[in-house]
């Protein structure tokens, strides 16, 4: 996950006292004191907010009910509406914000929903096609266009380093000094440069 840590024992976010920084967020903290939504709730919330949930390519409408279900067994534990978990899924969204990561997902929430649409229009005869408004033709030529979109963007960036500022790397959350450490122009490597 880019901005919380999953527990490999519970299977739900990490809290513990060296990890304990999403309690500092008014907004996470409401979630899980909440008896009715707790931890299991704030690990759907991960799982449908954060950049690099395995639910990320879910539509808007399935993410949630998919990561309830996988957290918890039930598709529909939570209400999901409700005025705290939008508050925490605004927060979360807050705190991880990157633009080259944003516009990403958005081509590939782009190029799922044409895949969608194009797997759904091979299923369908001719008249049928008409009716929901599909032209192969049109689609594909689509897809075409966001898979170059795909490529610019991944010319323009480099994407192997874009999850490199992430407050977890491979599982292991950094501390404050660890991710200054990792800071190509900063304080402390100039020390450790000139020590060295």
């Amino acid at each position: 996950m880019y901005l919380t840590e999953i527990d490999e024992k519970t299977g739900l976010v990490k809290i513990e006292k060296s990890k304990d920084g999403i309690l500092a967020i008014k907004e996470f903290r409401d979630i899980i004191h909440d008896e009715k939504l707790g931890i299991e709730c704030f690990t759907a919330i991960a799982l449908v907010a954060d950049y690099l949930s395995l639910k990320r390519f879910y539509d808007d409408n399935d993410r949630p009910r998919a990561s309830m279900e996988e957290v918890t067994g039930d598709r529909d534990k939570f209400v999901w509406k409700q005025e705290k978990i939008q508050k925490a899924l605004v927060k979360y969204d807050d705190l991880q914000y990157d633009a080259d990561i944003e516009e990403e997902r958005l081509h590939r929430l782009r190029k799922t929903n044409v895949l969608r649409k194009i797997k759904e229009a091979e299923k369908m005869n001719v008249d049928e096609m008409i009716a929901a408004g599909y032209n192969m033709k049109n689609l594909t030529a689509t897809l075409r266009d966001i898979n170059a979109d795909i490529v610019a963007f991944d010319k323009r960036t480099n994407k192997n380093s874009m999850f490199g500022h992430s407050p977890v790397e491979n599982g292991y959350s950094l501390s404050r000094l660890e991710q200054k450490l990792k800071k190509k122009r900063s304080f402390y490597n100039e020390i450790n440069e000139n020590v060295v």
